[in-house]
């Protein structure tokens, strides 16, 4: 596993980088995060990775060891899952060289839920932000990771200071600066620089519980900057609690297990039939999955398919985005650049195209491909294939254009040749803008690609 690679692609939105003046000359570098409600440090080595705990009592460090077991689905072959994968695509060979240690985690539904609610029409910096206020306004504080600034330059882990006491009121604020269209954000939650004898301060809280978030009103949500997104999150997490009440159990993780199991085969059937059961039983339970979550508030299929790869082990769930749909345009499928709108037919397509590719862990594959797609990571990738990302963007907004020109003849064309460096330029279905449909219509994510694309992770 390598954390760098892991927590930083827009699946999980829990983990913060510590600035450490040491990384560069140990080759270490350091992540805290909340799992399971207990604040974790990973650091990660050339050869390894390190966690402990944060809390201030001892933990059993068999639990400790099972948690991150789980958490980072570390008893699955991920080695041997880059090469099966390998041998069925060029480019997957040569990304999985450069983006080595690329897992999908295991997260709790209910904090990936609200997560991925938060993540529509939104950036990984944004949502971070979002989420950071959801913890400190309405979570368990945990302890305060602080760390010391070393004659104008960050500490070293030697200098890492673990405070249990309540932060101070200028402490809350999150330390990124907030987007400027954060939607309703209050002037006093705007982040604020940390005093100069301490560049790092860090208040880590629990994820707030369903009960919490259901018995809020919109206001009060809408001043932590998540706009329109507040009432999705209310009423979901009403109906989460309903649904789980019902049945006496926690719905959410109930998806995890299979609703729909297939006719038993009889003993003497080949192994083929027996492949093709499984196959039928494990696409009927991904569906399944798929349609319970689109009850929720805010929950299109893109959303949905998040939260069922990344927490209720969905493993060939394919989110389609602008990223996937570029990666299905250009090396597998380019006849799906002439759909003209991401219905629900021509997603589960894309979706078939992951799957039929790479089959076992289909959804981890095309999460490796994904990340090789953002910014973050792009230069990594040998210079060939950035050049072809940047090739391909550019023909897909001057196709674009083209389109734009054709129905306004009398408006002259924008072609300028200009590099572009946008996230969202290419997926050749974004031009299908939702006219002016009301921004965080529950119909978003689904009707158009332009929605869809802009869902998650950028």
């Amino acid at each position: 596993m390598t954390p760098e690679n892991t927590l930083n692609m827009g699946q999980c939105f829990n983990w913060k980088r510590l600035p450490l003046s040491d990384e560069e000359s140990l080759g270490s570098k350091f992540w805290i995060g909340v799992v399971d409600g207990q604040p974790l440090i990973v650091k990660q080595l050339p050869s390894t990775t390190e966690v402990a705990s944060l809390l201030s009592t001892p933990v059993d460090p068999s639990r400790l060891r099972q948690t991150m077991l789980d958490y980072f689905q570390l008893d699955d072959d991920l080695p041997e899952l880059y090469g099966t994968w390998s041998q069925k695509c060029e480019r997957m060979r040569t990304v999985s060289v450069h983006l080595p240690g690329v897992r999908v985690v295991r997260q709790d539904p209910w904090e990936c839920l609200i997560s991925f609610i938060c993540s529509s029409n939104n950036n990984i910096s944004r949502i971070s932000l979002m989420l950071q206020r959801l913890r400190a306004t309405y979570g368990s504080f945990l302890c305060t990771v602080r760390v010391k600034n070393d004659r104008g330059s960050m500490g070293s882990s030697d200098g890492l200071v673990i405070d249990f006491n309540p932060p101070r009121h200028d402490e809350l604020a999150a330390e990124s600066e907030a987007s400027s269209d954060d939607e309703g954000a209050s002037p006093k939650r705007q982040p604020q620089r940390t005093p100069t004898t301490e560049d790092f301060v860090f208040p880590m809280f629990s994820f707030p519980t369903i009960d919490a978030l259901a018995a809020l009103e919109e206001a009060p949500l809408r001043s932590l900057g998540v706009g329109y997104r507040a009432k999705f999150i209310i009423n979901s997490a009403k109906l989460v609690r309903q649904k789980s009440t019902e049945m006496g159990s926690d719905w959410l993780v109930s998806l995890r297990r299979p609703q729909v199991v297939c006719k038993q085969e009889p003993a003497e059937t080949g192994e083929e039939e027996a492949a093709i059961s499984s196959a039928i039983a494990s696409s009927s339970h991904r569906r399944y999955v798929q349609q319970q979550l689109l009850l929720l508030p805010g929950v299109g299929m893109k959303v949905a398919d998040c939260v069922a790869l990344f927490s209720l082990d969905q493993y060939d769930v394919i989110p389609v985005d602008t990223h996937v749909w570029s990666i299905a345009v250009r090396d597998y499928a380019p006849e799906l650049s002439n759909a003209k709108s991401l219905t629900p037919t021509i997603y589960e397509q894309v979706g078939d195209i992951f799957r039929d590719m790479f089959q076992r862990r289909a959804g981890w594959a095309h999460s490796v491909l994904f990340a090789a797609e953002l910014p973050l990571f792009r230069g990594k990738l040998p210079a060939h294939l950035q050049e072809e990302m940047r090739q391909f963007a550019l023909d897909q907004k001057k196709a674009k254009a083209l389109k734009r020109e054709a129905k306004s003849p009398s408006k002259p064309s924008k072609l300028s040749g200009q590099r572009d460096e946008s996230d969202h330029a290419s997926s050749p279905v974004s031009a299908k803008v939702a006219g002016k449909r009301k921004r965080g219509s529950a119909a978003d994510e689904t009707s158009t690609p332009t929605k869809a694309s802009k869902v998650r992770r950028e």
